[in-house]
């Protein structure tokens, strides 16, 4: 569903808004009478004719109660009643107003009703660059739009990137899921590169206006804009945001030749045959799980538990799990399968085992958190803030040069190792021991690296934006933009997906294509 202001769904887009309703309704305190509710209205009208296709109800209000979703109001906008979608925590439905028509709220709880009206605008902003047809998201692309009238009752213009596929989906453009909100002053906003990623979109171009509710709470506001839209397809990775339940952190996924499996903090193991739809299964732990591999017959899992040991779980189904004794005390950050025995590396610390269940410590010889490990066949490399260490046999290590800063993961493609890092770095081997620095990708540290059979794919991020770039080879890489996400820290791939993982408000999984 589109909104003027937030084009996503109601639960997230009134965050802000919630806040001040806590705030202006006296927070739910015990024995606290309830104030006015907070009313957030918004219809949003394109040219009769021209919607989009596939886009479905106009017209959304939310209303709230010391903070909270009220699904009993009775809600009208133009004599249409709007029905409460308890997903979206607000009441939704199709107003037909055509341009210069006439809009009007009703909302009646407790006995009381609150009401506004505005007038739909009589011309919406035309979209005149760039035409239908390509879009190029490694360059900044210039958009250009009409005025729209009447300007005198406008408060903004709105601008922003939908998926064509579902444009009742949340934004693809901007990152932070809020519409872009341009001064009336200006026609032109230049979007930044890789800030579009790739796919069929729609790029939406509007101008809004907002009327204050009466005697509702403060901040309540009847919104009605009116777009256009033309549509656009753009080059470059075609990643999708999948939701995932509260309460579930992930940070690691691995791909085991007929299902993804995801792992993260308070024990979150999740499960997919495709990266799109997910079951939660029971790990029997509260504690954080740091990474996952799988052998061909075994998942192994490795993490910390409080107040700072090591823990590993092992399954052969991603189902039942069971409780391993990691023969050390110290956290565990990276696991991988060699082709002969399981390697896990933490804080100076390494420990192997031929099956997952009896463990062996090793002596890295160094101090310091060893992140990732990856092994070639005949050599295995491992990461981190130490540096890089190489061992033919997963007992011995030796320490190698040519890396500088915190590095956060490793990957072999068959023939190349590639690490990554802080800064965006970048770091190549044929054979562990001598490591090219590459030009770094100009983004935010990298956490997460595989290599998909034709392509590495580095993922990242920092505060709340992720970063995603991609190499045919370790030495060329390109920054792909990553729709509205968080930081990332794990990716895997299948052969016929990718799949990208992070936390930040909650679990946060990518898919591409």
């Amino acid at each position: 569903m589109l909104r003027a202001k937030y084009l996503l769904p109601l639960s997230v887009a009134l965050l802000g808004a919630l806040a001040f309703a806590l705030s202006s309704c006296g927070g739910g305190g015990d024995g606290e009478q309830p104030g006015p509710p907070f009313i957030r209205a918004e219809l949003n009208s394109f040219p009769p004719g021209g919607a989009p296709p596939g886009f479905t109800s106009n017209a959304l209000v939310g209303v709230f109660s010391n903070g909270n979703a009220i699904a009993n109001a009775s809600v009208t906008m133009n004599g249409v009643p709007l029905a409460y979608n308890a997903t979206d925590e607000g009441y939704e439905g199709n107003v037909v107003v055509a341009p210069g028509g006439a809009v009007s709220l009703s909302v009646t709880l407790g006995g009381n009703t609150y009401t506004a009206s505005a007038t739909q605008f009589t011309s919406y902003p035309t979209i005149s660059a760039p035409a239908a047809g390509a879009f190029d998201q490694t360059v900044a692309n210039a958009v250009t739009w009409s005025s729209g009238a009447p300007i005198v009752n406008a408060t903004e213009y709105v601008l922003g990137v939908l998926d064509a596929g579902n444009p009742n989906a949340p934004l693809v453009w901007p990152e932070n899921r809020f519409l872009k909100q341009i001064p009336l002053a200006t026609t032109s906003f230049s979007i930044p590169p890789t800030s579009v990623n790739g796919g069929d979109r729609l790029l939406i171009a509007g101008i809004s206006v907002d009327r204050a509710i009466p005697n509702a709470a403060s901040g309540s506001v009847l919104s009605v804009a009116g777009f256009n839209y033309v549509p656009i397809t753009v080059n470059g990775m075609h990643v999708t945001n999948h939701p995932v339940a509260n309460g579930l952190l992930v940070g690691s996924v691995v791909w085991s030749g007929t299902q993804f499996v995801a792992v993260g903090g308070f024990g979150t193991i999740l499960t997919s045959p495709d990266g799109s739809t997910w079951t939660t299964r029971r790990s029997g732990t509260q504690e954080f799980f740091g990474r996952i591999t799988w052998s061909g017959t075994q998942f192994v899992v490795v993490g910390l538990q409080s107040p700072g040991n090591g823990v590993i779980l092992t399954s052969p189904d991603a189902i039942s799990w069971t409780p391993r004794n990691p023969g050390t005390t110290s956290p565990l950050f990276g696991v991988t399968w060699s082709g002969t025995q399981f390697v896990a590396t933490g804080f100076s610390t390494i420990v192997t085992s031929p099956d997952g269940v009896t463990w062996t410590p090793r002596n890295p010889g160094v101090f310091g958190s060893i992140n990732r490990v990856a092994c070639s066949g005949t050599t295995c490399a491992a990461v981190g803030n130490v540096g890089i260490l190489t061992s033919p046999d997963g007992a011995v290590w030796t320490p190698q040069s040519g890396a500088s800063g915190i590095l956060g993961d490793v990957t072999w493609s068959g023939t190349l190792f590639v690490a990554v890092g802080d800064g965006g770095s970048v770091l190549t081997s044929p054979d562990g021991v001598t490591w090219t620095p590459r030009t770094s990708v100009p983004s935010a540290s990298l956490r997460g690296v595989v290599w998909t059979g034709t392509e590495f794919v580095a993922v990242g991020g920092s505060g709340s934006t992720a970063a995603i770039a991609t190499s045919p080879d370790g030495v060329i890489w390109t920054p792909q933009a990553t729709g509205p996400s968080n930081p990332l820290g794990g990716v895997a791939a299948s052969g016929t997906a990718i799949v990208m993982v992070g936390t930040g408000n909650g679990a946060n999984i990518l898919t591409s294509p």
